[in-house]
């Protein structure tokens, strides 16, 4: 049977620390492999500043949903908020070189969340946007 963990937190940076936390304190009671973790809380944090970097651009902010759902085969890791509606849609490979050449900072968070997690799927609905996550368990 799931075990599930709900939480809201502010949409500003700092209150990622403690969505980072959540999830490695879910995680390790789940006894899950440390490598895992990392990649779990990786694609969260990602998610998450996306959020709170474009999401909310000219809305007033709203609380980042989190649910942390843990069964033995998988954790599952849904992220809900109220900001703008953007589908993250699989990436290319980034070009290294190309990317050591620009100014640009950032750009690879969505290609992170894929290459981190096992499946991601995203809707939106009445305003509402869902980024729902998995990672299989060995």
């Amino acid at each position: 049977m799931a075990e599930k963990q709900r939480l809201e937190f502010a949409p500003v940076m700092t209150s990622l620390a403690q969505m980072r936390a959540v999830i490695e304190e879910r995680c390790q009671a789940g006894d899950i492999n440390p490598q895992i973790i990392y990649q779990i809380i990786l694609a969260a944090d990602e998610a998450c500043a996306n959020i709170i970097e474009h999401g909310y651009s000219g809305l007033p902010p709203a609380p980042i949903g989190l649910l942390l759902e843990l069964s033995p085969d998988q954790m599952v890791v849904e992220i809900s908020d109220r900001g703008h509606h953007f589908p993250p849609v699989e990436p290319p490979e980034p070009d290294p070189e190309a990317l050591l050449a620009s100014d640009k900072e950032g750009g690879l968070g969505i290609y992170l969340m894929y290459q981190s997690m096992d499946e991601i799927s995203y809707r939106s609905q009445g305003g509402l946007n869902t980024l729902r996550m998995v990672k299989h368990l060995p």
